[in-house]
């Protein structure tokens, strides 16, 4: 500029555009990965199919037509797959066969995160709290441990951390369960933790949590010594609203609603990613 000298990092774009053209864009609302590398892709427009190197071709499954897909879980056989219709139904696909079984859930019910528990049991976040999906029974119970139950609190997200303490994200702030103990705000042992609409959770590898926010961008807290920082757009983060986080070896990846941020671990910028 005239007045200013800047210097700008040019990152290289690792990244292409998948089922999205310029006739049609599908909705995607979850991804997971099989024992090969290939992907499933869960869309409003039907489950998808990604192979290494090959175009995504979308699964036929029986009795269904461009289907409704959230939330997605593969077990370990990479031959079911479990996912939410809408939030308020569980799908079992078999992907073998290419069938399906639509299973109801109680009236009112709405899942907000699922993760696989064991191989008999996920977990599911709710609208009413965190509960228990048995597979084979397919009934859904409230998790109670120790005779505690959290309570008729939406759960957004949840991790059960390397140490055993089980954390919880929800619409009223984050919550800890620890062995023998109730369930209790985390506000209440840290009153600086102020933040309320968690959508997400991350521990990473060194014990510290990453908590995606709807509005004030991400929070790391270090249960150790209950250290917080708030990283928000004026830090370099693309968007205030994170919807899910992963890590790799050399960085923390965050989705949002406004592109993808790459939080790099040993230098502490964020690259930034929007198409």
């Amino acid at each position: 500029a005239y007045d200013e000298l800047y210097k700008l990092l040019i990152i290289p774009n690792n990244f292409k555009r998948s089922l999205q053209f310029d006739y049609k864009q599908y909705s995607t609302r979850g991804i997971v990965s099989d024992s090969k590398n290939n992907l499933y892709i869960a869309t409003y427009q039907g489950l998808f199919k990604q192979e290494n190197g090959k175009k995504q071709t979308q699964l036929l499954i029986k009795g269904e037509k461009n289907g409704l897909y959230d939330i997605l879980i593969l077990e370990k056989n990479d031959s079911i797959l479990w996912g939410s219709q809408e939030y308020h139904r569980i799908k079992r696909v078999n992907l073998i066969t290419r069938t399906k079984k639509d299973i109801a859930l109680p009236e009112g019910f709405k899942i907000e995160y699922m993760k696989e528990k064991s191989p008999g049991e996920i977990w599911l976040g709710s609208n009413k709290g965190l509960y228990i999906f048995n597979k084979k029974t397919e009934t859904v119970n409230p998790f109670i441990e120790d005779g505690y139950f959290l309570g008729n609190i939406p759960v957004l997200s949840f991790i059960e951390a390397k140490n055993g303490k089980k954390w919880i994200a929800t619409r009223q702030g984050l919550f800890l369960k620890e062995k023998g103990k109730d369930f209790i705000n985390y506000k209440n042992i840290n009153p600086s933790f102020n933040y309320k609409d968690l959508l997400t959770l991350h521990e990473d590898e060194k014990g510290n949590l990453w908590i995606g926010t709807s509005g004030k961008g991400i929070v790391f807290l270090d249960p150790k010594t209950n250290r917080i920082k708030n990283l928000t757009q004026s830090d370099g983060l693309s968007d205030n609203i994170i919807s899910g986080i992963l890590e790799s070896k050399e960085a923390l990846w965050f989705s949002s609603y406004y592109g993808l941020s790459r939080f790099d671990k040993e230098k502490g910028f964020f690259a930034l990613y929007y198409k």
